[in-house]
């Protein structure tokens, strides 16, 4: 990518610079690429269109192909027009490469080349299948015609250096040479490199580790600081060998071929039959269970994963797919896609009945028994009423899972349609009134953005009401929101919170939750809607297990995380109570599940191969975060704590770079620049069957 948008940068300046005299012109292009490479005229407003053009397409990565094809064309037109101007060949054969090999991941091409070709587009099929032909056979020619080239240039330089004086080498300028004066026994070193190395490049012969001192070498004369031109264009040749590896038609691939064929497990495939190996069954494919799965990738078992749903879910982000900011698609990933690559990984959709411990088998809704050697249970938690489970969980639906998301961005939207819609000025006052208990991260989250979606995101949308009157209230039985942060930022979310207009009540308890409203602390509050943000209980895991339980419902366990008594059976995440924090329980968020799944995996691995097991687990707490509201966050990274838009642009920056996935990062990056730069959610749609 870097060499791309290096190339594809030249271009567009020279473009640019055309309508400029000729020295200024090539002197630009000496800055930018190392070389005069390009040069004409001043006035060709065409050649200068097609060079800002192609260039701009070429930094993109869209049509790549096609813009460096034509930058070589006008290369060689230029060429033949002023021949008293040369060509680098190195930099055509550096911009050649895109024509027959294309761009890498991180471009528009890749992201269209899948669904392009079987489109509608006229010409799409041919043309994508004469490019997957140039890279079939082309691209390994051109691959060792680079090799070649490169080897040779550097073992010139190693003859001209034997030649010349002991203390004396020859630094790497294709075009010339230039001598430097180092010790002899430096100069010896260079001399041998440049004899030796060139050698194995030119077959191709571990053509990655081959090519680092010959890279050194080519950048010696940008690093001497020597007087004259540096053509960073053989070093640029270099890093593609590098990065890419040789072509088909090396040494290293025919070593490679042999080792797959001799070691399948390098092919990504089972060295032998895995209905041979240990069975390890994992039920939940949240962080934990995910974090289990990939850990055991080397280990030698096979791997049951196990959940209701057939997608891995992003919770952190919940609360906006609720208030219409994303969709539900933007932080779920198919589990299946996630475990593609890993041979020893089974898939299973189904809801697990009850454990069968005797007979170490896990029981299916369906009826299926799937016996285990091993057993992870990650299943997470649910919401917690404090014993009103049968009263309050319809009224106040909380926010574990997608269907909980719709279900409450569907209540919320509901709500201001029917204040629309009724003419009843209590009734109305009564929809507009969102009452939310539980300031933790999820209620102060949720809270800021209905507040913004009230006064922002459905401004001018309705005639009848303001939606900015909206009344939200933010109950918290304690005496601060937040409260596993730092006191300092606690005060500051509460400011932000006032800031948008929410009502915070704290050391206030809700004692009573019915279809027109709660009871808060003795105070009646009349509101249509109610959500809770305010506990968790864990799954029956414990239950399954015949297990001892804290009061939450999570299973006490040893200090590996196993069982007592079934040192194979393990609980990770919110279906384990564990003192691994620094003696205190450790917190429901996706970090410890992640590091408990892993941490387990990592002991069942020893117990497959018989070796001593790591030690207790230990939750290394990176830092916690929440978001109020358009800049305005609060984080806490230990040693580093801050607040407001800094905060709000590294609480982005994070959600981003752990969301499952490149397309999901893409959307919600997407989604998040419309809805900053607009105010608008795209996502503000009524589904399901709410009341």
């Amino acid at each position: 990518m870097v060499l791309r948008l290096w190339i594809g940068l030249a271009f567009f300046l020279s473009g640019v610079v055309l309508w400029t005299d000729l020295d200024t012109r090539t002197q630009l292009l000496s800055t930018v690429t190392g070389a005069g490479v390009l040069a004409s005229g001043s006035g060709d407003y065409l050649t200068g269109s097609i060079e800002m053009l192609a260039g701009l397409l070429l930094i993109l990565g869209l049509g790549a192909r096609f813009a460096a094809a034509l930058l070589v064309t006008v290369a060689m037109w230029f060429h033949a027009q002023q021949p008293g101007f040369g060509i680098d060949s190195t930099w055509l054969l550096l911009t050649g490469w895109f024509v027959i090999a294309g761009v890498g991941p991180i471009s528009f091409d890749r992201l269209f080349g899948l669904g392009l070709p079987e489109s509608a587009v006229v010409f799409a099929k041919p043309i994508a299948r004469f490019c997957s032909l140039l890279s079939v056979w082309i691209v390994p020619l051109y691959l060792l015609g680079f090799r070649i080239l490169v080897s040779w240039a550097f073992f010139s330089n190693g003859f001209g250096n034997i030649k010349g004086a002991a203390n004396t080498v020859y630094v790497f300028l294709p075009d010339y040479w230039v001598a430097v004066e180092v010790p002899g026994a430096i100069a010896s070193a260079i001399t041998s490199i440049e004899l030796v190395f060139p050698a194995f490049v030119a077959i191709g012969l571990a053509t990655r580790f081959s090519a680092i001192p010959l890279l050194l070498i080519a950048l010696l004369p940008e690093l001497l600081s020597l007087e004259g031109t540096t053509h960073l264009q053989w070093a640029a040749m270099l890093a593609l060998l590098m990065t890419g590896g040789p072509g088909r038609l090396s040494a290293d691939h025919l070593v490679w071929k042999f080792l797959r064929k001799r070691y399948p497990e390098l092919a990504g495939k089972a060295p032998f039959p895995l209905n041979e190996l240990p069975h390890v069954i994992v039920v939940g494919a949240g962080f934990g269970g995910i974090g289990a799965v990939r850990a055991l990738r080397h280990a030698p078992c096979r791997i049951t994963l196990i959940d209701r749903h057939n997608y891995h879910l992003f919770q952190p982000l919940l609360y906006q797919v609720a208030t219409g900011g994303l969709s539900p698609a933007d932080i779920a990933t198919p589990i299946r896609s996630m475990v593609r690559n890993q041979a020893n990984v089974t898939v299973l959709m189904g809801r697990v009945q009850e454990i069968d411990k005797e007979a170490d088998a896990v029981v299916l809704e369906n009826g299926r028994r799937i016996d285990f050697d091993y057993l992870i249970l990650a299943t997470g938690a649910r919401h917690g009423y404090f014993g009103r489970d049968d009263d309050w969980e319809k009224l106040a639906p909380g926010l574990k899972k997608i269907d909980d998301a719709t279900e409450l961005r569907s209540r919320l939207l509901l709500a201001f349609e029917n204040a629309e819609s009724t003419t009843n000025a209590t009734l109305r006052r009564d929809y507009l009134s969102f009452v939310i208990v539980g300031g933790g991260p999820t209620g102060v989250e949720l809270a800021g953005a209905m507040a913004e979606l009230a006064r922002h995101g459905l401004s001018g949308e309705f005639r009848n009401i303001d939606p900015a009157s909206a009344r939200i209230i933010l109950v918290q039985a304690g005496d601060r929101v937040l409260p596993t942060f730092p006191e300092s930022l606690s005060r500051k979310a509460l400011r932000s919170l006032e800031r948008l207009g929410v009502e915070v009540r704290l050391n206030s308890m809700v004692e009573d939750i019915d279809d027109d409203g709660v009871v808060i602390a003795g105070e009646r509050v009349a509101s249509k809607t109610v959500f809770w943000a305010a506990g968790v209980i864990a799954s029956p895991a414990g239950k399954w297990l015949a297990a001892a339980t804290d009061p939450a419902g999570r299973v006490i366990v040893e200090a590996d995380l196993s069982i007592p008594g079934r040192p194979n059976v393990f609980a990770v995440g919110d279906t384990a109570a564990s003192s691994s924090w620094k003696g205190k329980p450790a917190p429901g968020l996706a970090s410890a599940a992640k590091q408990g799944g892993e941490h387990a995996a990592r002991v069942v691995h020893a117990m497959l191969e018989e070796r001593s097991p790591p030690g207790p687990f230990v939750y290394e707490h990176a830092g916690s975060l929440a978001t109020i509201g358009r800049k305005a966050a609060v984080v806490d990274l230990n040693v580093l704590r801050f607040s407001g838009a800094p905060a709000w642009w590294f609480w982005g920056l994070v959600h981003v770079f752990f969301l499952a996935g490149t397309r999901n990062r893409i959307a919600v990056m997407i989604q998040w620049a419309w809805a900053y730069i607009t105010y608008r959610g795209g996502m503000r749609l009524i589904t399901g069957g709410s009341r």
